[in-house]
């Protein structure tokens, strides 16, 4: 199965993205790729993501999902700025916007940034600079602006904040500059197709069809990605992960929680996690049964069951142990 987080650069109508082993989900975010869908032997094509409304996708995320046997491909907008950053680690980056975030022609996250309606249409409403920079690029080729002239209107292109960069802002800033002539120019190209100078599209559509026709899989380095387990990640993974019990969709945190409240026998099933912790550390400490690591710890006076995480505590039955 093929994966595939997309919103404002290609629409659901896309012909790469209804085929039969195609599944199109919305920009990623912090958490999306717990996905249970998501398994060994899949492939990921990352496009877009969100990251100013909620959390974004975190790198450790995409490091664990290829470490359970998931290749990710990453294109056009924030996925090319992950397989950028990740290429080292095994993630895949396809097209002309990847290569720039590569090669370190282009560095900012804004490069690729645009403003998306609200509703879950997920329409880009503001022009990215990667597609600027390409427009300007083909409007060199074309003889309607010079060297100098480019870089100036893409300066001052590059100073409007990214939301608030609409056609209409492109074409104020024309005004302003006295390059209606370009303006005009771009309208043309636009009238005649709507997706000129969408370098984004190009190559999410490349990163959809590489992943189809297996290319991707081919031309990836083979690398063994390492295993990212962190106490950040584990959080995550209990905040995520989720099982339906009784008809309910619960999280691995939440049932914990209710265990470590309401379950009269999770002191001793904590008493026997932490002995397991203690007679194999992660760090290469030293292996020891725990009463006698609580006892150079706490001189003896504390049992195993009143043991807490550093998160929170609560009292039961007279003492303190996890909650």
């Amino acid at each position: 199965m093929i994966h595939v987080f997309v919103g404002p650069t290609l629409s659901e109508s896309e012909a790469v993205l209804t085929a039969p082993d195609v599944r199109v989900l919305p920009p990623a975010r912090h958490g999306d790729l717990f996905d249970t869908a998501i398994g060994g032997g899949d492939t990921v094509v990352l496009i877009d993501g969100v990251y100013h409304q909620a959390p974004a996708l975190r790198h450790k995320e995409i490091l664990a999902v290829m470490g359970r046997g998931v290749e990710v491909i990453g294109a056009a907008s924030i996925g090319a700025l992950r397989a950028a950053e990740l290429a080292p680690y095994g993630m895949f980056g396809v097209g002309s916007i990847y290569t720039a975030y590569a090669s370190g022609e282009i560095d900012g996250d804004d490069e690729v940034a645009v403003g998306q309606a609200p509703d879950g249409e997920f329409g880009a409403l503001t022009w990215p600079l990667v597609n600027l920079r390409h427009v300007l690029r083909l409007a060199r080729s074309a003889g309607v602006l010079d060297g100098a002239r480019a870089a100036g209107l893409f300066q001052a292109l590059r100073a409007v904040y990214y939301p608030q960069r609409t056609w209409a802002a492109v074409r104020a800033v024309c005004r302003r500059r006295n390059e209606t002539g370009f303006a005009g120019w771009l309208a043309e190209q636009r009238e005649q197709d709507r997706h000129f100078g969408d370098l984004k599209r190009i190559d999410a559509l490349a990163a959809v069809t590489a992943a189809l026709d297996g290319t991707a899989a081919a031309d990836r380095a083979a690398v063994e990605p390492p295993i990212w387990d962190t106490t950040y990640f584990r959080r995550w993974s209990n905040a995520f992960a989720r099982t339906c019990v009784d008809g309910l969709e619960l999280s691995t945190e939440d049932r914990l929680v209710y265990q470590q409240v309401f379950d009269p026998g999770f002191h001793e099933r904590w008493a026997t996690y932490l002995e397991h912790l203690s007679r194999h550390p992660a760090d290469d400490g030293p292996v020891l049964p725990l009463a006698g690591r609580l006892a150079r710890v706490t001189g003896g006076d504390l049992p195993e069951t009143a043991c807490s995480t550093p998160r929170s505590t609560c009292a039961t039955s007279g003492r303190w142990r996890c909650c």
